[in-house]
């Protein structure tokens, strides 16, 4: 599941760095430091380090939701625009949050 979600992330910021015309990458930077972050607890550390992973995970699913941090209005507004004009956009981001949700501990 981890090496799946973090191929997607891959995926999902080459499709964002490609889906706004101005070229301008620099606002995907929280994404891709999370996705960096994510792919070192899941998969490049020796055990798996559940508690950030999990800390990781939550952030992302902020950030893709739009209700992350006020210093990240920039990537949410941008993020935003880049869903509702590419498709392939789109269908990336419900696959990492659905990851995102299925990774995360759930509330009894």
């Amino acid at each position: 599941m981890a090496a799946a979600l973090v191929t997607d992330l891959e995926e999902m910021l080459m499709e964002l760095k490609d889906a706004l015309p101005d070229g301008d990458a620099g606002w995907l930077r929280p994404m891709a430091v999370l996705s960096a972050e994510i792919e070192y607890s899941a998969l490049r550390g020796e055990t798996v380090d559940a508690a950030n992973l999990t800390d990781e995970l939550r952030e992302l699913s902020e950030l893709l939701s739009g209700s992350a941090r006020p210093a990240d209005r920039t990537f949410t507004a941008r993020y935003r625009l880049a869903r509702r004009t590419s498709p392939e956009v789109a269908r990336l981001h419900e696959r990492v949050l659905a990851a995102c949700r299925c990774s995360l501990p759930q509330p009894d």
